[in-house]
This record gives C-alpha cells, structure tokens and sequence, in this order.
C-alpha cells in the first residue's frame, strides 16, 4: 500500500526522550492537547460558539487524526487523517495550519493576523504542560498539500508565558490574582515633562506615564505633589490617582505643639545628666573649634 502523506508532524525534543522513543505519558498529553487544539481551531472557522462542553460531531468527525509513525532519528510524531474521513482532508488542514497560526501570533512582535480564539491558546497552553516533564521544545510541522507551502511554528517554555499572558486579558479583573494583575502602583512626587507625566520616587529611578484628556485636570492638580498613582503594566497608562500626604500621614509643614512631636518621635525624658557629659574633654575643647574654623577656611 502506497505511503500516506502526513497532515501533521510534531517533533519533539528534550531530555526525556530518546530518538524513535517517547515515554507513555507525554505520548497521551502531546495527542490529547493537539487534537482539542485542532478540533477547537476546526470549529473556529467554521463560525461555531467556542464555549466548555463536548465538540460537535461533524467537526470531530472532519478533524480526527491517527498516529502512524514515530520516526527514527528523532522523535517526529506523524499524524494523518483518520480512516473514515480521508474526503475531509481541506478542513482538517486548515485546522492543523490554522492552530500553527496561533502559535506564530503568540511569538510575533507586530501581530497582523487575527488573534486566535481563546479555546485554541487554552489546549496549546495545556499542551505546553510537557515542558516541565523533560521535553523542551515542540515544532508543529504542516507539510505541503495539494500546492500549499509547509508551515511550521515552534512551541517552548520561552513561547508558553507569552501564549498564557494573551489568555489573561480575557479574565475578568475581579477573578485574577494579585500577581497576574495588569496594574502596577508608584509612589512618589508628580511632575510633567513634553506632554507626559512622572513618578519621581524618594530612592530610584522615575516612571513616565502617559493621561487621557479626562484625565488631565487630575494630574493637573497633583502636579508637584506626593501622590500614588496605579498605572498598566505594559502600556503605562494612568488608571487612577490620588494625592498622599508627604510623610506617612502626617503633614511635614503643619504646626504642632511640643508634646505632639514627643510623642511621635518617642523622645523619653533624660534622667541623669551625667549622660551628657564626657563627650569632649575640656582641654580639648580649644582645639576642637580651631579644627572647626580652619575647616571652614579651607
């Protein structure tokens, strides 16, 4: 019987593996996460709503594939159309090139195409689970088909935080936790400088960021001030600010009495004079302001 053409070949590579050799375990998740990321780019095309639950049966029945080789050399997963679907190999590649797309969205710095549906990043980040069990890069090959070029994308742990970081945005704000939230907080003095605005903090360098028309009475008023200003992680807008006391909550210029600096300071009363004394012997004491004054001088 004649060779069929591969749909798909992924090649795996790491520590964990052996050439023509791959372990149980990531054999089932590496076929698991592939087919759900294929099935779920299937039916992204096909316009069909991408919510949890089970896959309609036509678009498993166009995208199944069948595993038919590991080759020697290195460990290359084969994959080919299932046996009761080879009329349905059009879909089933727009699939499998559609889901290599996704992964070059996630690595590409200008991002014209479309971005892909969050259904499909969610199976290849559930893919990306194999890195952490000694493999540590994935390459999604398309070969050629019916005068279409072959397509390739790689996959590895460098490309996973950036693949989990497109899926964050979509989460609503009250359901992610404090370290994957997109805002940062600064304190410091405001100040403006060529149209933006800049946290100058006590110790450390400043943080520019940049306002909204709604936003410049705000920072108008706050400018020059102390404040704390919340601001986007990647974009550095300004979110909301607020104008904070100098020190702490107290008002550096603001008049108090002497009991109110005693107590804030902790000063306790000096009960033994004695204390005081020795610091410099009297003998010394002439020579002690003469160093002074030629200092002064010099």
């Amino acid at each position: 019987m004649p060779k069929e053409k591969p749909l798909l070949k992924i090649k795996v590579t790491g520590p964990a593996l052996r050439p023509g050799h791959i372990p149980i375990p990531l054999l089932l998740t590496i076929c698991t996460e592939a087919q759900k990321a294929i099935n779920r780019q299937a039916k992204a095309l096909a316009g069909k709503p991408l919510g949890p639950g089970r896959h309609t049966k036509e678009v498993v029945q166009e995208c199944n594939l069948d595993l038919v080789g590991l080759k020697k050399g290195s460990t290359t997963l084969d994959f080919v159309p299932a046996a009761d679907q080879q009329s349905m190999l059009l879909i089933g590649q727009d699939a499998v090139s559609g889901v290599s797309g996704a992964l070059k969205f996630v690595t590409s710095k200008r991002r014209k195409a479309p971005r892909p549906d969050n259904a499909v990043l969610d199976s290849l980040s559930s893919l990306g689970e194999v890195f952490s069990h000694g493999v540590e890069k994935l390459e999604w090959i398309v070969p050629a088909h019916n005068g279409t070029r072959k397509v390739s994308a790689k996959f590895d742990a460098e490309v996973l935080p950036k693949l989990k970081a497109q899926l964050q945005p979509t989460l609503p704000l009250a359901q992610q936790s404090p370290g994957t939230l997109p805002f940062d907080s600064f304190e410091g003095t405001l100040e403006l400088t060529e149209g933006k605005g800049q946290i100058v903090p006590a110790v450390g360098p400043p943080t520019q960021f940049i306002f909204g028309s709604e936003q410049a009475t705000a920072v108008l008023e706050a400018t020059q001030k102390s404040v704390k200003a919340t601001l986007h992680k990647k974009t550095h807008k300004l979110r909301d600010i607020e104008v904070s006391s100098l020190f702490g909550k107290s008002d550096f210029f603001a008049s108090k009495t002497i009991d109110q600096l005693i107590t804030e300071q902790g000063t306790q009363p000096l009960k033994k004079l004695e204390s005081l004394s020795g610091a410099i012997p009297d003998e010394d004491i002439d020579d002690f302001i003469a160093n002074i004054y030629r200092d002064r001088t010099a």
